[in-house]
């Protein structure tokens, strides 16, 4: 067995040699055994190989974030609680404190009692739109009926105008060619002046009875629109309300109509046709040399001027009538569009809007009050706690990422024209023993005013999970031209005789090899005999071994 050389208090050795103790009692367990038990030291190991010796120039580090971020919530507010300590890992979005969103609530709360009122307003409004357009579409219909009404009485009333005055022109044709013809006819005026007169009897008869019949039911008619008037008038809203225009407007029609039949009926009992027809007799019988005179023609003629003057008038009745119903159709239809654009429902669906609006913001101010993870990384302080009153203005999470992992290293300016961008260096990583590559990415324009030297940023290669923010590092330039093997110092074990030697596996047993060291960069050695590319290196248990002990790997470069 060597004497090895360690350095340390003897508490120490004490706690490691206990460590280990443990360790073997936990891997050998409590079970009986027939023969004695052999005890088998745990260590870890690392496979050695050829790699770039690096620069002695050693530039001393730490391993930094890509980004380091001072977190604060977006609103103001008091801390409810805090979901994370310093040192916890954190994914991307993960939650990482609360804000007190009660008075938020309380706003959100009262914002929907203020959409939901206005949107109870907003219904109102338009089932009242909707009653009032109803009633304003039914106003319509019923002013396009009366047009309608108005323009088949009115054609009608034309057309017997028309007809009217057709009969009378026709009467005067008669009464033209029967005036000619008297002076032929005066030879037998006597005879043709009693039949005339008989037939001019006979005619009136059925004429006045006829007259008396149409008066009766003008009459008629007149009651019975005098009565739809006056129950339109006990049930109208209003001296404009279309169905008691509509009964006027019958009633005027029945009134002229009774005093047009009463007219004629007073005309016809006027006529003095018969009177003339018995006056032409006698006087046929006085006077045959005197033909009868021409009254017919006038009567005739004026029979057709006052035909004339119906028709005109018939027309300025319909005209009437119609522009008077035209003017009602317009003025529903203004009513009517007027309904349909009413501003008030425009105002009642902005109220609904502005209410809507000013919940969507007050959540988006509670969203707020949760804060969450920019990136994945470490949380490196936690400087407030719950109660505590924060805002936008100061950060009170300190997060630094993870990925890229990076190392910030000092260089000197003699050495700084030596390293470029995304060159790499070697990185000695002490704490771990581990020994990784960093690949520059920025070169600082500027030195530290405390030391002079650049900080040069590197990123880490394959960085290992327990490499963390703040461990300490010592990068060396690679020279690709020397290649070797690079050993941890702590490794190395110094032997009474001043030799160094190193423990290697073989098989479960440990054997010591006398090595020869070469240029020490930092925490690792180069090896220039002793080892070759392959031997499992032990690099932790070393200071408790023997030549030839049976060992348990537990550990393999660092990993388990």
């Amino acid at each position: 067995m060597f004497l090895v050389k360690m350095s340390g208090s003897a508490s120490r050795r004490l706690s490691l040699f206990l460590t280990y103790t443990l360790i073997v009692l936990a891997l050998t367990g409590c079970s009986q055994v027939t023969g004695p038990t052999v005890t088998k030291l745990p260590v870890k190991v690392e496979p050695l190989k050829l790699t770039a010796i690096p620069d002695p120039e050693i530039f001393q580090g730490i391993i930094t974030p890509h980004v380091q971020t001072d977190i604060a919530p977006a609103i103001p507010g008091i801390i409810k609680s805090v979901c994370v300590e310093p040192g916890d890992k954190v994914h991307a979005g993960q939650l990482l404190a609360k804000l007190d969103t009660d008075q938020l609530n309380a706003q959100k709360s009262q914002a929907l009692s203020g959409e939901n009122l206005a949107q109870a307003q907003g219904e109102a409004a338009a089932s009242q739109m909707q009653n009032n357009t109803d009633i304003a579409a039914t106003a319509l219909r019923t002013a396009q009926s009366s047009l309608a009404n108005a323009q088949v009485s009115g054609g009608n009333a034309v057309s017997q105008a028309q007809a009217s005055l057709s009969i009378a022109q026709a009467q005067l044709v008669k009464a033209q060619t029967a005036s000619a013809s008297a002076v032929s006819l005066a030879k037998s005026a006597v005879e043709s002046a009693k039949t005339q007169w008989e037939a001019a009897q006979s005619k009136m008869a059925a004429v006045l009875q006829m007259d008396q019949d149409n008066a009766t039911k003008a009459k008629d008619a007149l009651d019975t629109a005098q009565t739809i008037l006056e129950r339109m008038r006990q049930i109208a809203h209003s001296l404009t309300d279309p169905n008691l225009l509509a009964a006027q407007a019958g009633y005027d029609q029945a009134a002229i109509a009774a005093q047009n039949a009463q007219g004629k009926l007073q005309s016809d009992q006027a006529d003095k046709t018969v009177a003339v027809a018995q006056s032409a007799y006698q006087q046929a019988l006085s006077n045959l040399q005197v033909a009868r005179q021409a009254k017919e023609v006038q009567v005739a003629e004026a029979t057709v001027t006052q035909a004339e003057q119906a028709v005109q008038n018939a027309r300025m009745a319909r005209d009437s009538a119609l522009k008077l119903a035209q003017n009602q159709v317009e003025q529903a239809q203004a009513s009517y569009l007027a309904t349909l654009n009413n501003p008030s429902d425009l105002v009642s669906e902005a109220q609904i809007a502005s209410a809507q609006a000013a919940a969507q913001v007050i959540q988006v101010n509670i969203d707020k009050g949760n804060i969450y993870a920019p990136f994945a990384g470490n949380v490196v302080a936690v400087n407030a706690q719950a109660g505590q009153a924060v805002g936008p203005q100061a950060g009170f999470l300190v997060l630094s990422s993870t990925q890229p992992q990076m190392a910030t290293i000092e260089v000197p300016a003699t050495i700084l024209n030596k390293i470029k961008e995304s060159s790499k260096l070697e990185l000695v990583v002490p704490a771990l023993k581990k020994i990784l590559i960093g690949e520059v990415k920025n070169i600082h324009p500027a030195p530290d005013p405390a030391n002079e030297k650049y900080p040069v940023d590197l990123v880490v290669e394959a960085p290992p999970r327990d490499l963390v923010t703040g461990m300490r590092v010592e990068a060396h330039l690679i020279n690709q031209n020397h290649q070797g093997i690079l050993v941890p110092a702590d490794s190395i074990i110094t032997l009474p005789s001043g030799a160094l030697a190193v423990y290697v596996v073989d098989k479960g047993v440990v054997h010591s090899k006398i090595i020869k060291t070469g240029v020490m960069s930092g925490s690792v050695y180069e090896i220039t005999e002793g080892l070759n590319p392959g031997d499992q290196l032990v690099i932790e248990g070393q200071n408790l071994l023997s030549d030839n002990d049976k060992v348990k790997v537990v550990g393999e470069g660092g990993k388990q």
